[in-house]
């Protein structure tokens, strides 16, 4: 007959069985969740486009987690040199993909759409008075210096016929729409795309040269949700998401 010592320990020995087996069965669960995650981080430029698209991969991926970040192009270069999880990016000027680190980096790439920057000025007179209360009448709206549009804007020389002092900084992509469609300022320079959604309201007066890829989508190595992600790549890829992109003004 066992001693009641023994009874003890066979039944603490039962409990710890039990709940390593609840762990090991919660951490195999909680791989298998991960393993239905899409990682997207998308330029703000193109965020109308980011939104359709992973709204189309997630009608047929019910059961998916996508995880969309909208944050700047520049950015997203920093977030995945540093190894933060993302499975596909779409980016705005994207030199950044030709640097040696980053090479190595790309399973595969294509071109969304091509574009002109464009320099837009108000259609109508509705904003003058705004404009006029906040001095503005004759800035012209630029993103900030370290920006993909501004680097585009100087390329084309577009920025040396602008008084320094006329100059009103976007510090953003977001600022730099609302400086445009709230009237805040008269004039600015924009994708070619953003003139085609807003065509009544800004009328282009200068544009730049086409920049065969200034938009792209990358496939990355270090995808962490290879399957996933591949599947959402060919999405991208496909003739709906050229539909998607034409009704954004993206392509013809």
């Amino acid at each position: 007959m066992r001693s009641a010592r023994w009874g003890w320990a066979d039944a603490g020995l039962g409990r710890l069985l039990r709940i390593t087996a609840g762990f090991l069965l919660l951490l195999q669960t909680a791989g298998c969740a991960d393993q239905d995650r899409l990682v997207v981080y998308a330029d703000p430029w193109l965020s109308d486009y980011a939104t359709r698209i992973t709204d189309a991969f997630q009608q047929t991926h019910p059961e998916t987690e996508i995880q969309l970040k909208i944050i700047s192009s520049e950015v997203i270069a920093q977030h995945v040199r540093y190894g933060q999880p993302v499975d596909v990016i779409l980016c705005f000027g994207c030199e950044f993909l030709q640097q040696p680190d980053f090479r190595d980096k790309i399973e595969a790439q294509t071109t969304l759409s091509a574009t002109h920057i464009v320099k837009l000025a108000q259609a109508g007179t509705a904003f003058e008075t705004k404009q006029a209360a906040m001095q503005t009448t004759t800035s012209t709206m630029l993103e900030a210096s370290d920006r993909p549009l501004r680097r585009y804007v100087q390329q084309a020389g577009f920025d040396q016929t602008i008084p320094q002092k006329q100059m009103i900084i976007a510090n953003f992509q977001r600022q730099a729409a609302d400086y445009l469609l709230r009237g805040w300022v008269p004039q600015g320079f924009v994708p070619e795309n953003f003139k085609k959604i807003h065509t009544q309201q800004f009328l282009e007066i200068r544009r730049g040269p086409l920049i065969p890829n200034a938009f792209e989508a990358v496939l990355l190595k270090t995808a962490p949700h290879q399957a996933l992600a591949a599947d959402f790549f060919t999405l991208i890829s496909s003739e709906k998401s050229r539909k998607v992109l034409g009704e954004l003004g993206f392509v013809p």
